[in-house]
């Protein structure tokens, strides 16, 4: 294995030189481990890495639905929280004005929940892992990537990956 990327988004990925490094490596990630997920093996021809490397998008559907149905709420809350007291300690014209206040606060708070939604979804932790992969599959390299239940699990992962052939590790 050249290089080991760990990371922030739980994912450990291995790069070999040779498929048969990569698949010892990977065999021996899911007969010696219990913290991980899932483990794939991308070849450097691989049509489905894409696929591979993130979960099903019915999945990750699901999971940005909630967040932005959690951001939503939340954002609401802070909004109607903000017109609340900006109504009975604010300024005259809020006073005299609930509705308009009511209203232009939850607007505003439930645009910015759906902006953080958006930013979040980026999930810009990925990158660095899908890029690593793509990056080593144009050398003709082969990956090894695994996903690991909890971050802890990380260094235990790492030196598996490294038993076999590893030449430089970065964290």
């Amino acid at each position: 294995m050249d290089q080991s990327l760990i990371s922030p988004d739980n994912r450990v990925v291995g790069i070999y030189e040779q498929q048969s490094d990569a698949r010892r490596a990977a065999h021996a990630l899911h007969t010696e481990s219990h913290d991980v997920t899932y483990v794939e093996v991308i070849d450097p021809s691989d049509k489905k890495a894409g696929d591979k490397l993130e979960m099903s998008s019915l999945q990750l559907g699901r999971g940005l639905f909630k967040t932005q149905l959690w951001y939503w709420l939340v954002s609401l809350a802070i909004g109607l929280l903000v017109a609340t007291v900006a109504v009975n300690l604010g300024p005259k014209f809020t006073a005299n004005n609930p509705l308009f206040t009511f209203i232009a606060a939850s607007s505003l708070s439930l645009y910015l929940g759906v902006f953080f939604t958006g930013l979040v979804s980026l999930r810009p932790e990925h990158d660095k892992v899908n890029l690593t992969v793509f990056e080593t599959m144009r050398e003709g390299k082969w990956s090894v990537v695994a996903d690991l239940k909890n971050s802890q699990a990380k260094t235990r992962i790492e030196s598996t990956l490294k038993k076999h052939h590893a030449q430089e590790t970065h964290i």
